[in-house]
């Protein structure tokens, strides 16, 4: 074996990235192992004749001057003359009804007119309620234990009744609830309400030049302060001894000595196959991890359409993220495809429009799109019967946001969930780790500091109090990973 590693991270995902760069700073000796020849996963980007288009996560949220990502992005000094550029879409989000066009704004003053002008018999309500989100602040303590104890044993679905009789506003709020992947029926009101505050109402963040200029940033950052990033290195091994763990074994053969190891994997991959064989005094304990990780349930994965467009210049401007829901059933259709029903009627989606705030994401006189539908994770054979049927259906429902859409594409592409899976190794596909439901929510139930001695996760696998999902939380699962490491190895 190499002369041994202080940490050892599996993962160039978002949270490994984040949680390499902390530890890399603290002065450790840290190896990052990347399955893939590229870093990011699904918060990344990937170019096509000159369009490029982001791989999944299509903005990121709570950016604001005391945001999570905002903190994170000070710590690492990525700020400064070389650093990312990072801007604001206003209107970050806009939702299209049949009745009306809604568009969140960039201040809570300006949300809470917009709502009301829209539904004025629910004003009060509404700046009630959009208050009540914005008081949450999951980096204080007494906030945030206020409304554990307040949301975290309600559904999302009972906080919305018990603030509003329009059922048209209710599906307006249950729209967003894609960034989670649920119904809400079934999300947890405590989930809801850190999105809304992180990814809603400071939301429509977006990297210039594309969502792997952050990834590459923070991977170029991790090698400047000397810590080593390795490509298409698969980790098949995690080795433990009676103290814990003692190293881990690489596709190609390398073996490396270290104590401390981050997985940014899911829990099921990291017990169920790099532990598959253990003879310490942890074997009995494992077993049982492995039956409590069997009973979990993974979030839903999507399909993702990748166009390019020849440009229309008196297009109207709408959001960044345009929500399409014609016949307020959003919850409906995300209750289906929980249940394993792809919405193949394709009634609610999200149509990203990036190049119209970066012109550098598309040669002149185009623009590219993406088009996202929340779909289960299905076998190899359904997809590849459905594949084609969808992505016509999806078209032609964008064209009533699109104008004359399927004469202007030069370039498609399309990911399903089986897609997502050979690419990132997410379960299922998953799009955001641990479906957040009632029963997942509680930090105990899947907690960064795993059962082994020197084994943490740093991914939205983990369960960290608030819900998984979003850019924000994968972020700040890092960030706490890192910290974690640092006060076992101090």
């Amino acid at each position: 074996m190499e002369k041994p590693f202080d940490v050892v991270i599996i993962g160039a995902g978002l949270g490994g990235l984040v949680s390499a760069n902390y530890l890399a700073k603290a002065g450790l000796r840290v190896l990052l192992l990347e399955q893939h020849s590229l870093p990011g996963g699904c918060c990344s980007s990937f170019e096509r004749k000159s369009f490029i288009f982001e791989s999944g996560a299509h903005s990121l949220g709570s950016c604001r001057e005391d945001g999570l990502f905002s903190q994170i992005f000070e710590e690492l000094d990525l700020h400064g003359s070389s650093g990312i550029l990072v801007r604001r879409a206003v209107p970050s989000d806009s939702v299209i009804t049949q009745d009306f066009t809604l568009s969140i704004r960039d201040t809570l003053s300006d949300n809470i007119e917009e709502l009301s002008s829209i539904f004025p018999a629910e004003r009060n309500r509404i700046k009630k309620f959009l208050n009540e989100i914005d008081g949450c602040d999951v980096r204080a303590t007494k906030s945030l234990l206020t409304y554990i104890n307040r949301y975290q044993k309600i559904t999302f679905r009972k906080m919305l009744d018990e603030y509003f009789d329009d059922e048209r506003l209710k599906q307006v709020f249950c729209v967003f609830l894609g960034n989670v992947g649920l119904p809400s029926t079934d999300v947890n009101a405590l989930r809801a309400i850190v999105m809304f505050r992180e990814f809603i109402l400071d939301g429509g963040y977006y990297v210039v030049g594309g969502m792997h200029k952050l990834v590459d940033r923070l991977a170029s950052e991790f090698v400047s302060r000397g810590g080593t990033l390795r490509y298409q290195a698969r980790v098949i091994g995690i080795h433990l001894d009676d103290h814990g763990v003692n190293g881990v074994s690489v596709s190609t053969g390398e073996q490396y000595n270290t104590r401390v190891v981050i997985s940014n994997t899911s829990p099921s991959q990291t017990f169920s196959s790099l532990l598959e064989d253990h003879t310490t005094q942890f074997g009995s304990e494992i077993d049982k991890y492995k039956s409590k990780i069997q009973g979990l349930l993974p979030s839903v994965s999507a399909v993702v359409i990748y166009l390019g467009l020849k440009r229309q210049l008196d297009e109207m401007g709408h959001g960044r993220t345009v929500w399409y829901m014609p016949a307020y059933d959003a919850d409906q259709v995300y209750a289906d495809v929980l249940h394993g029903k792809p919405d193949l009627a394709c009634r609610t989606f999200l149509a990203a429009f990036p190049a119209r705030f970066d012109e550098s994401l598309a040669p002149d006189g185009f623009e590219c799109v993406n088009i996202f539908a929340l779909a289960p994770f299905m076998d190899e054979q359904f997809w590849k019967h459905s594949k084609v049927k969808l992505t016509e259906a999806l078209i032609k429902r964008a064209g009533n946001l699109i104008p004359n859409l399927q004469q202007r594409i030069v370039l498609q592409e399309t990911a399903t969930p089986i897609t997502i899976q050979r690419y990132t190794l997410n379960d299922k596909g998953a799009m955001y780790g641990l479906a957040s439901t009632m029963s997942q929510m509680d930090a105990k139930v899947m907690p960064q500091k795993s059962i082994i001695p020197g084994l943490y996760f740093a991914s939205h696998w983990s369960t960290i109090g608030t819900g998984q999902g979003g850019t924000p939380m994968a972020a700040f699962a890092g960030r706490n990973a890192a910290r974690l490491a640092l006060r076992a190895l101090r």
